[in-house]
Order: structure tokens, then C-alpha cells, then sequence
């Protein structure tokens, strides 16, 4: 739960509040504390912190995963993107 985006973007920066990362709501200390966000980052935190906006990173600045190769295609798959062997789903 600690890694979910969710916890991460109610939790950023939380710390800082009072150095603590002490959840007063659940009466709790959080567990992780100071983390940064890769694919967002913060526009606006309300004064209380009860509405946080985020914004996308741009995607020259997110890290990519792994691309998927290229297998040739046969002529039968040619065949299929071309539409000569789909079927009607409603018929």
C-alpha cells in the first residue's frame, strides 16, 4: 500500500507539515515520509490540505517502460488488418 499512487498523492510533502508525518484523522504516523513523484507534479494544496491538485509530467520527463518488439507479420495477419477475414460480431 505504501507504493499505490493514491497514498502517494495524499502523502506528498506530508511530512513537512510538522516534521512528524503524524495523521491526526487516524491517529497514526504515516510510514513512508519523503518520497518524489516521477509523473506528477503538485499545482495547488489548499491552506488545510483538503483539496490537492496534481498535473501530468510531460512525456519527454516520465520514464518509459519496456517497449515491445516487432514480430514480422505473416500474410494471414496482413489478411486480418486488411479486413478481409473479419467476422460481424452480430451476426
Amino acid at each position: 500500500m505504501l507504493n499505490c499512487l493514491m497514498y502517494k498523492l495524499c502523502y506528498y510533502r506530508f511530512a513537512e507539515t510538522d516534521g512528524k508525518g503524524f495523521d491526526r484523522a487516524r491517529r497514526y504516523e504515516i510510514g513512508r515520509k519523503h518520497f518524489k513523484l516521477t509523473h506528477f507534479e503538485e499545482v495547488f494544496t489548499t491552506q488545510h490540505w483538503m483539496v490537492r491538485i496534481y498535473k501530468l509530467k510531460p512525456q519527454k520527463n516520465r520514464v518509459r517502460g519496456k517497449l515491445k518488439l516487432k514480430l514480422k507479420s505473416s500474410s494471414k495477419t496482413s489478411l486480418m488488418r486488411k479486413g478481409a477475414g473479419k467476422k460481424n460480431p452480430w451476426q
